[in-house]
């Protein structure tokens, strides 16, 4: 499809869950194979995760394949214990890990796709959402479960997963509005999720039930 001649825009809002969150890779293909281009991406914890590998232009077939042969044996070299109050893992090898799948350690300006992360400032509990500089260190602040993962830094405030306070960034869609968004996708994860946001005046929104990833 030739995305110069197009008039509308897709936004697509990828939420966490963990481990359901591998889910998005399957909803990824599916929008791929049926050659319909995304815009801009918001996602949180998991769901921010794999939507940045996509707007980095990588190859989510290779993440697919890791996530399918993902067992004990692979995942626990990815734990870098840790002993302050914050949490008990440090999440270095896990934010190697993705660099490994985004391109490197790259910066938000380098996506291919306009990426936004959500997290949680733990002290004020309020809404974080990064959308400049570094993409890893936003990736590391967006999946950082609280009392598992030592907390970000970032900006003078201490940054957990943003499944707190957005478990799926919906109300973005008032922010695709204004970029010229007229359809929104939100992939369900089983969570009987409808999005509340009101609608943008003249878009299309769509709830998907996630596929499985496939190799």
């Amino acid at each position: 499809m030739n995305t110069s001649k197009r008039k509308k825009k897709v936004g697509l809002a990828l939420s966490g869950g963990a481990a359901r969150g591998i889910a998005h890779i399957g909803v990824l293909q599916v929008l791929r194979e049926e050659q319909i281009p995304i815009d801009m991406i918001a996602g949180t914890s998991a769901g921010a995760a794999i939507g940045a590998v996509y707007a980095a232009g990588q190859n989510i077939d290779r993440l697919a394949a890791y996530a399918i042969d993902a067992d004990w044996k692979r995942l626990a070299p990815l734990i870098d214990p840790s002993f302050p109050k914050t949490g008990f893992i440090k999440g270095r090898k896990i934010t190697k890990l993705l660099s490994t799948y985004v391109g490197g350690n790259i910066k938000f300006s380098d996506l291919k796709i306009p990426l936004s992360c959500v997290a949680t400032d733990i002290d004020t509990g309020e809404e974080v959402v990064i959308d400049r500089g570094s993409l890893l260190e936003a990736l590391r602040a967006t999946i950082s479960i609280p009392g598992i993962f030592t907390v970000v830094k970032r900006e003078g405030r201490h940054l957990v997963d943003g499944g707190l306070t957005t478990p799926v960034p919906a109300r973005w869609s008032f922010t695709w509005a204004s970029a010229g968004a007229s359809g929104q996708v939100f992939p369900e994860l089983g969570f009987g999720f409808r999005p509340i946001a009101p609608r943008c005046s003249g878009a299309t929104e769509t709830t998907l039930t996630s596929p499985p990833p496939s190799l």
